[in-house]
């Protein structure tokens, strides 16, 4: 019954993302979002997917921010930053045009790696649960398009994962009905999934749990693919980090980069024809990009500061096809508040 309910909640969601955006054309040019400190502190930035036209977002210099994600058709971005109390890691949303104010949508703590589902009414995270990270998911349904981020809502967060073990790097299925996070529930840091269960869900025992690699070392950093039949993810079980595709029952396990610097941090891009990581091969961690088959890896950023965690920015939203190439053809227009 739980499971049923669940699913009719997703569907409710997608409905809802559908009914209120009005269809209209534009730019189809996809972007990835990535994390810089060249400008002497850790900031959010975009650029073109072929490297051009890099744009700083946050441009914060007592503050560094991390890991961010796009909302479903590009509209707000959420990431980690330093500026809570006491310097506190706190989730924060702000409009991916860079303009406006940022707002904290926690007030907790260790809060890192927010990820949107793929409706937008939800931000799963990672954060302190005691003594270990745990996966929680906090409901955003009063967020309006471009910058009255004051319409959020706080509402509690939910704990979906729970201590003692250390869960961290969630990572939303495209149907949203499944979250691949990284555990050590099972000795080392290991590549889990699990069904999404919004209404009362269970900590201890995560519905649907499957692990999926099984190594003496970690693998970390999901990424799904767009079409849901293979997951991206980082892996030391070669020495040295090396970006490892699979199939989602962990079926199929190859190594993508080959490389002896350190790769990390996968990212799919929307048509699911390439994959953005970053490399330390050069001397320092810039953004590549590389054939789904691990050809033809391209050095994006060739900047002396270092760039990290590439998150392709995706237009398209629930429904909406795209080409081989991840570019959008439409856009479904801005979502309305659900006030």
């Amino acid at each position: 019954m739980t499971a049923n309910i669940n699913q009719l909640i997703i569907v409710i969601n997608v409905l809802i993302c559908t009914l209120l955006i009005p269809s209209y054309v534009q730019s189809a040019s996809p972007k990835i979002l990535f994390v810089s400190d060249r400008e002497n502190s850790k900031d959010i930035w975009t650029m073109k997917s072929d490297g051009q036209e890099p744009k700083n977002l946050t441009k914060t210099r007592k503050t560094n921010e991390e890991t961010p994600t796009a909302s479903p058709g590009g509209i707000h971005m959420t990431f980690s930053s330093d500026g809570g109390a006491n310097k506190a890691r706190w989730i924060y949303i702000m409009s991916l045009d860079g303009k406006g104010k940022r707002r904290n949508v926690t007030e907790g703590a260790g809060e890192t790696n927010p990820v949107w589902s793929p409706t937008g009414t939800e931000i799963a995270y990672t954060a302190l649960a005691g003594n270990s990270l745990s996966i929680y998911i906090l409901s955003v349904w009063n967020w309006e398009p471009r910058i009255n981020v004051k319409a959020i809502e706080m509402v509690e967060p939910v704990n979906i994962t729970g201590p003692p073990s250390t869960d961290t790097h969630p990572a939303w299925s495209p149907d949203g009905t499944k979250i691949a996070f990284s555990s050590n529930r099972d000795g080392d840091l290991e590549i889990h999934t699990m069904d999404v269960v919004l209404d009362d869900p269970d900590a201890d025992n995560p519905p649907g749990l499957l692990q999926l690699t099984k190594n003496e070392v970690v693998d970390w950093q999901p990424s799904w693919s767009p079409d849901g039949t293979k997951i991206a993810f980082s892996s030391k079980r070669d020495g040295n980090w090396e970006i490892y595709v699979m199939d989602i029952d962990g079926q199929n396990q190859v190594n993508l980069t080959n490389n002896p610097a350190s790769d990390q941090s996968p990212s799919w891009s929307p048509g699911g024809a390439k994959i953005a990581f970053s490399s330390n091969r050069d001397g320092n961690r810039e953004i590549y990009v590389m054939d789904i088959d691990g050809q033809n890896q391209v050095n994006l950023t060739n900047n002396p500061a270092k760039d990290i965690t590439p998150i392709w920015l995706s237009q398209v939203l629930p429904g909406q096809s795209v080409d081989s190439d991840g570019k959008s053809a439409t856009s479904w227009g801005k979502i309305k508040s659900n006030k």
